[in-house]
């Protein structure tokens, strides 16, 4: 039986930047339609799944497998500079939900990892985050993690000398930390935008690329919508180059609302509902050769030599790092550098055209 999810009706850490952003989105979000999973989100789940041991390494692909194993390399190197330290472990806990209250409203946050450790009769956390991108917010600014660290900090009853927080990624992690003032301060904080997302600003909604990105109101919030008229509204000449960012920000918006409009028509064709006008195609078959070693035989066979082979065959860089992972058991900087040996002299560079990348200010 599936048990009820016990989130519902209550902000979660993991919004909290989206929330900051757009508090409004919070209620909106209540009455929205259900969301299709998307591949990237499949790959994040089941790569999380897998460094939770939930889920059985041969149940991943091989990718998301390559994912987990780079992942727990990084949390072992990671804990290891605070074991080298004298540091403790005392108590680990994985993938555990903590709670709070703030004016009306329970929260929450689930951590991927938190290990409470133990030197000099002090006791500090360290919060893991998984993170299969390096595309996310860094530590020191990630409200989720801020979240967290005081979350944690309150099952502790407050007792912590200090929480460090971490985004791990495949290729490194990237650390902050929360001192006692700071975590109370972040608690505070933290109340706050409860508060304004559940009492004082339910139908502020402020439509943006980052509060947008990950909203699933977004489809149904009038003000999103909006950002679709004004861009289809525009002027069929040069925009003033003042102009500009006003009017790629909306596009941004635009762009998201208009996907996941489109996921909805999808998800109802799929169910076997009529969308007139629309039909669904089928998707395009594509080939992976998996098997590269019998492919070089069977070319062997038939008179194509090993150098000619390698000129017409590439692999990829990842490709050759996994190797050199699993293979040579290098990790860390040393498998870096292994790869970085391997390579020297054996490649061509290529740039791409450029692309618009927004400035955080």
């Amino acid at each position: 039986m599936t048990m009820p999810d016990e989130r519902i009706g209550c902000p979660s850490a993991s919004t909290f930047g989206r929330l900051n952003d757009c508090p409004g989105s919070f209620s909106l979000g209540k009455a929205a339609p259900p969301q299709q999973s998307s591949a990237a989100a499949t790959f994040g789940t089941n790569v999380h799944a897998g460094c939770a041991g939930d889920k059985p390494m041969a149940a991943l692909t091989e990718p998301e497998q390559e994912t987990v194993k780079a992942l727990l390399v990084q949390h072992e190197q990671l804990l290891q500079t605070f074991t080298d330290e004298g540091w403790q472990v005392v108590e680990k806990c994985i993938e555990r939900r903590y709670w709070d209250e703030a004016t009306e409203s329970r929260w929450s946050g689930k951590a991927d990892v938190v290990y409470i450790l133990e030197k000099d009769e002090k006791d500090i956390a360290l919060i893991i985050d998984y993170k299969s991108t390096r595309y996310t917010t860094n530590a020191a600014e990630s409200l989720q993690l801020a979240a967290l660290a005081t979350l944690v900090d309150r099952a502790a009853r407050s007792e912590l000398t200090a929480a460090h927080v971490a985004l791990v990624f495949p290729d490194g992690y990237d650390i902050a930390m929360y001192d006692a003032d700071g975590l109370e301060l972040a608690s505070e904080e933290c109340k706050r935008l409860v508060d304004r997302a559940t009492i004082t600003e339910t139908n502020n909604r402020t439509p943006s690329p980052d509060a947008c990105k990950w909203c699933n109101a977004k489809s149904i919030c009038p003000e999103a919508r909006g950002q679709l008229q004004v861009a289809a509204t525009a002027k069929n000449t040069a925009i003033a180059l003042v102009e500009l960012p006003r009017f790629l920000s909306i596009c941004k918006v635009a762009k998201s609302v208009i996907k996941d409009i489109e996921e909805q028509a999808k998800a109802a064709l799929r169910a076997g509902e009529t969308v007139e006008g629309w039909e669904l195609t089928k998707g395009q078959s594509r080939s992976k050769i998996t098997d590269t070693q019998e492919v070089y035989r069977r070319a062997a066979i038939l008179g194509i030599d090993g150098e000619t082979f390698s000129k017409q065959v590439t692999i990829s860089k990842k490709d050759l790092e996994a190797l050199v992972r699993n293979e040579l058991e290098h990790k860390g900087k040393k498998a870096k550098e292994t790869v970085d040996n391997l390579i020297a002299g054996c490649t061509t560079e290529s740039v791409t055209e450029p692309s618009l990348k927004e400035v955080k200010k």
